[in-house]
């Protein structure tokens, strides 16, 4: 059927729209969900490194710097305190550039409690909240914690 100006109407045009409203949403959510999936594996991968620098300075370590707190056994957090000290937390610290220092969590264990032993393995954990964006749009906590471990032997 035509109009007065020679165009012919396209009963099609608002079909169109229709569905491409009803698809918007679920291609947003494909994107955000593969938004998501990267940024944990960039935090995973991150964690990594952050533990491996950790271990790698805990095996060079003298025994008679195992005394020092940042270098002893235990749990640390908050490690924004430690930056720029010669520790293992004050590596990781130095090292966390994109995490956020306050809720970072650091773990150093040894099999006998302390890093003294020579030939003994150092196990450094780095532990971060990691908050998907669908969470953080509907202001939930965290839904999982990522973390990464490495262990060296001490020389």
């Amino acid at each position: 059927m035509m109009n007065g100006t020679g165009f012919r109407w396209n009963k099609q045009r608002g079909q169109a729209v229709t569905e491409f409203a009803l698809v918007l949403p679920i291609i947003l959510m494909v994107v955000i969900g593969i938004t998501d999936l990267g940024r944990g594996i960039y935090y995973y991968n991150t964690l990594s490194n952050l533990a491996r620098e950790g271990a790698r300075f805990g095996m060079v370590l003298q025994s008679s710097d195992w005394d020092v707190d940042g270098n002893e056994p235990g749990e640390y957090t908050s490690i924004g305190t430690y930056a720029g000290t010669n520790t293992i937390v004050g590596r990781i610290a130095a090292q966390a550039v994109i995490l956020d220092p306050s809720i970072t969590k650091v773990t150093i264990s040894t099999p006998s409690g302390t890093g003294s032993f020579l030939h003994l393995p150092v196990t450094v954990a780095v532990e971060y909240p990691f908050s998907p964006l669908f969470s953080q749009w509907i202001h939930s906590g965290p839904v999982t914690k990522i973390s990464a471990e490495s262990t060296m032997r001490i020389e």
